[in-house]
């Protein structure tokens, strides 16, 4: 069954005339790539889709002019396909009791569930698995041919700087990128490694990639419900129901097994677990179990999720992310004014991509996504996550400095180039740029993450002139009596302990001078 599909940028700064030729060039290169093929379910998984959008099939937009040169690009990515979280392996752990409760009434053409295992272990929740290496890899390798003036070359601090949040995945995502970046470009080994170095900042104050944690404000609202995921809750109850009865039709447990929607949601992880580590096609995954409607219809269950939890359902989502936009400008304005850095390249998440796309206003909707659309609204949305926001996932920003004088930026979503809102062409002039987001560039988010601290807890006091402390005459004098006693009973020891010290040679003030500890 084919499916048509046209995904187009918002361009809430200008109208659609303004993007014109080149705008063209862009949807029709996307088209040509997701028309009138057959429905490819890797690429409606959600943010649990592999790496699937390719390089344009259509060439690069045309340089403004031909003296216009590259001199610095900013990278965002998302970690490549990993294993699940602690959340869905413990999901497919109830899943698998559910299963095998009702293992034998299964029908005999899904044999392979009735024995079906979980193979995911809590102690790797999370870890970079061997097709998310290879997606950052082969990543690396295509951005440093196409910047090789400013990535085809050995490593340098200087001129590169690598970027991973302090999770084990990014981390490794960014390793394995550089291995496509810098194989071959060194001595080391027998595939002549060049050493590189990746950085990174503790979880709770990384306000540029992790901003999501590290603004206490905006956990307030998590934690609070102001921003929650009931539109998403509610178009799950819609359609979740007859999902369930078509799988256990299909299972012939039909009248036995009630399928929850927890395991149903556990079947559609297991089901894109499946496809990033799999071929989808095969008969003996839990893919089989689903239409292609039930798929997407899973796909915009989750994207509405996405959609208000790190998109545009609320401006907290990406006023969160300006940070990241203001460190990239930095870098730019440092790169335009003769800078010896030429590459900044992060690593980092899907709540980290999704909310600097909101926050750039590329796939803006032109009113907020609900539950209650109609199926053909619903369809025609620009918020698709799984092509916004798969593994690998990736953001470039690309600083073009001119002989005249003309300095532009040049942005690409996953190796495609889009238009940014308010640019009316790819190469968008640098002064335009900075005057589309000069309310984001400006924003103080020190102050929105940390509104009006608590203040600092008063000194202790002095003890009052006139205290009101009142000691009981009787115990003032067993205190004194006691005490006179004791120093009567240890006097003589105490003699003898210094006649003894003064045999012995030592000072008896020597003491002070010991050594502390360093």
């Amino acid at each position: 069954r084919a499916r048509f599909t046209i995904l187009l940028p918002s361009v809430h700064h200008c109208s659609l005339i303004m993007n014109s030729l080149n705008f063209l060039c862009i949807c029709i290169s996307l088209l040509q790539f997701v028309s009138c093929q057959d429905f490819q379910l890797r690429q409606h998984l959600a943010t649990k889709s592999p790496y699937w959008i390719p390089p344009a099939s259509a060439p690069p937009a045309p340089l403004p002019d031909p003296s216009c040169v590259p001199v610095h690009i900013n990278l965002l990515a998302r970690h490549g396909s990993r294993n699940p979280t602690t959340g869905d392996i413990k999901g497919l752990d109830r899943l698998q009791a559910s299963i095998s409760q009702y293992r034998s009434s299964i029908s005999s053409d899904y044999e392979w569930l009735k024995n079906w295992t979980s193979p995911y272990d809590l102690l790797q929740q999370g870890y970079l698995s061997y097709n998310g290496e290879l997606e950052h890899y082969h990543l690396g390798q295509r951005f440093s041919s196409n910047f090789t003036s400013l990535l085809n070359m050995t490593f340098s601090p200087d001129t590169c700087v690598l970027q991973s949040t302090m999770v084990s995945r990014t981390g490794m995502s960014g390793v394995s990128f550089a291995f496509g970046m810098y194989e071959g470009k060194g001595t080391l080994g027998t595939n002549d490694m060049d050493p590189f170095y990746i950085y990174t900042e503790d979880l709770s104050s990384d306000m540029q990639l992790r901003f999501f944690d590290a603004c206490p404000a905006y956990v307030n609202l998590l934690d609070t419900d102001v921003i929650n995921s009931s539109e998403a809750t509610k178009y799950v109850t819609i359609y979740s129901s007859a999902i369930g009865q078509a799988v256990a039709d299909k299972l012939g447990v039909s009248g036995i097994w009630s399928i929850s929607e927890a395991d149903l949601h556990a079947m559609f992880i297991a089901c894109a677990f499946d496809a990033s580590s799999s071929s989808p096609d095969t008969a003996d995954n839990f893919c089989s179990l689903f239409s292609d409607d039930d798929i997407l219809q899973y796909e915009t269950g989750e994207d509405l999720d996405a959609y208000y939890m790190n998109g545009y359902g609320n401006s907290m989502n990406y006023l969160i992310a300006a940070p990241l936009l203001q460190s990239m400008v930095d870098a730019m304005d440092a790169a335009f004014q003769g800078g010896k850095q030429k590459a900044y390249l992060r690593f980092a998440h899907a709540e980290t991509i999704m909310p600097l796309i909101s926050l750039l206003g590329l796939y803006k909707d032109p009113v907020p996504l609900t539950a209650s659309m109609s199926p053909d609204e619903l369809a025609a949305r620009q918020w698709h996550t799984s092509m916004i926001s798969p593994f690998a996932s990736n953001v470039a920003l690309v600083a073009y400095e001119c002989a005249n004088g003309g300095q532009r930026v040049r942005a690409l979503h996953n190796e495609r180039e889009v238009i940014l809102p308010g640019c009316n062409e790819v190469y968008c002039c640098y002064d335009v740029f900075r005057e589309v987001y000069a309310s984001y560039l400006s924003q103080n988010t020190t102050s929105m993450c940390f509104p009006e601290s608590a203040p600092p807890p008063p000194p202790s006091p002095e003890p009052p002139k006139d205290s009101n402390i009142r000691i009981n005459p009787f115990v003032l004098a067993s205190i004194v009596v006691g005490a006179s006693v004791l120093g009567a009973a240890l006097s003589p020891y105490i003699v003898l302990f210094f006649k003894y010290l003064k045999g012995r040679g030592h000072s008896t003030t020597s003491y002070s001078k010991l050594p502390t500890s360093d």
